[in-house]
Formats: C-alpha cells, sequence, structure tokens
C-alpha cells in the first residue's frame, strides 16, 4: 500500500489544546500510546476539507500517526537526534516554535482595540479613507472606426444604447448592454480612462482607439471624491491600526536589544 511520508512527517502549526480531550489511548506502538488528544492534533493539521471527512479518513489518518510513531522510534534506535545536522535543524525549529508563538500573542495584544481607539484613530486619519472619483459607464466595441462612427450617427439619431451594445458589440460587456459599472482612475487603459472621465452624465464620445479596438462610450453616473464615513471604513481601521500597533510593538522590542553590526554592508535600513 503506498504511504504518503509528507503525510506522516508534516509539522502544524493549528492552534489546538489536547488538554481539551480526554486522555483516551487509541492505540499503541512498541506500548508507546496514540491518544485521543494526539489525534484531534493531528486532524486539526489537517486542510479543512479533509477534516470534513473525518469518519472516512480516520483509519489512514490514523496510520499515519502510526508509522510516525514506528519512524520516530526507529530515529531514536539510531541515535539521530545527536547528530551534528540534526541537531542544527532542531536548533532552528525550537527558535522557529518560540518566535511563532511570541508573534502571535504580540499580534492577540494588538488585536485588542476598543471602538474608541478605532474612532480615535479614523479621525486622525480621516484622509487614508477618502475615496477617489467614480464614474458609471457603459461601452460598445468593435473593430474598426468605421463600425464606431456609424454607431455614434445611429445614438444621435434616437437609436438606444443598451440594444445596439447588444447587437454590435465584440466586448464581454456586450451581453449586459455595455454596462462597466463604477470604475476609479487607473483601472481602465489610459485612452479609454481618459475620454471618459471627461464626458458628462448621458454624454456619448467620438470613437476612443485601444489596444482591444475601438469603443464608443456613454458615461450613466459620476460620484466625486468623498471620504467614507466611520461605519463604512471601520473594519479597514480596525486593519490599519493592529497593523500600526504590531509594527511598533516589534521597533519597542527591537530598540531595547543591543545590536552590533561588524559588517557595513549589512547595516540595518532606516
Amino acid at each position: 500500500m503506498f504511504i504518503r511520508l509528507s503525510a506522516v512527517i508534516a509539522l502544524s502549526a493549528a492552534a489546538f489544546t489536547p488538554a481539551a480531550y480526554a486522555e483516551k489511548v487509541l492505540g499503541t506502538v512498541n506500548g508507546v500510546e496514540i491518544t485521543e488528544a494526539q489525534y484531534q492534533y493531528r486532524l486539526a493539521s489537517s486542510p479543512p476539507q479533509l477534516q470534513q471527512q473525518e469518519a472516512t479518513i480516520r483509519g489512514r489518518l490514523f496510520r499515519d500517526m502510526v508509522l510516525r510513531e514506528v519512524l520516530l522510534q526507529e530515529s531514536e534506535r539510531l541515535n539521530i537526534a545527536k547528530e551534528d545536522e540534526v541537531q542544527k535543524q532542531l536548533a532552528e525549529i525550537r527558535k522557529n516554535v518560540l518566535v511563532r508563538t511570541l508573534v502571535d500573542r504580540i499580534t492577540e495584544q494588538a488585536s485588542q482595540v476598543s471602538d474608541a481607539e478605532l474612532q480615535a484613530y479614523y479621525n486622525a486619519n480621516k484622509n487614508q479613507f477618502a475615496l477617489p472619483p467614480q464614474i458609471r459607464a457603459s461601452h460598445i466595441l468593435v473593430e474598426t472606426q468605421a463600425e464606431a462612427e456609424a454607431i455614434v450617427k445611429a445614438l444621435n439619431n434616437g437609436a438606444d444604447f443598451a440594444t445596439l451594445a447588444k447587437d454590435k458589440s465584440i466586448g464581454p460587456s456586450g451581453t449586459s448592454g455595455g454596462d462597466l459599472g463604477m470604475f476609479g482612475q487607473g483601472q481602465m487603459v489610459p485612452e479609454f480612462e481618459q475620454a471618459a472621465f471627461a464626458l458628462k452624465v448621458g454624454e456619448i464620445s467620438q470613437p476612443v482607439e485601444t489596444q482591444f479596438g475601438f469603443h464608443v462610450i456613454k458615461v450613466t453616473d459620476h460620484s466625486g471624491s468623498k471620504t467614507q464615513s466611520f461605519a463604512e471604513a471601520k473594519e479597514e481601521v480596525r486593519s490599519k491600526l493592529v497593523t500600526e500597533k504590531l509594527d511598533q510593538a516589534l521597533i519597542d522590542l527591537e530598540s531595547k536589544a543591543k545590536v552590533v553590526i561588524n559588517d557595513p554592508s549589512y547595516e540595518l535600513p532606516q
């Protein structure tokens, strides 16, 4: 039977507390117990889609644990842990676990922010939550300038823009009457953007050439720049504040350390 060694030796950073489960012994390997708590820890480290199939994969998962214990016992018999290279790797793993645990705790502390703190941060940084001007536009995309000019003429004679877009446009928005929804600057190719933002609501452009072909554009809505309300920006405020608090906590820790750099080419960036 094919055995996936990656599943056997996988290490997990999953947040799981073995004490949450009674120490039920599921089996032994040469007298060494494999407990329910260990099984649940291993299950918690598995991808979510596998966790949802726990009843189906239980035997396979437990077999992985058995093989892992067999391999561990054999490595101990061979005194592999005492080898220099293995000692170095174990030391690095220990450092990584300790650092990750500390960063998790600092992050958790930084995440404890009150609504009052969020409101104060928002009030002091409202410019960060400004939304740039946006427009809503529709377009009809065709291959030649002559086709585009004929469409402009038809529109000026009273033709319906959405109907023409469905009939004539080769762009993906044609099926929805050419509607592109709301968009801001920097989201469209420059030629299209420049022409669209120069139009007033209800105005139709002359043919605009881009790398995709020739466009006839109609602006249907326009919103000026505005600042999001606190309620609208609250989660963004939270994210920014927590990030700043975390960064500051790490800077404070680093500032307390005595750092000596012997090679100027490794000088820390400011």
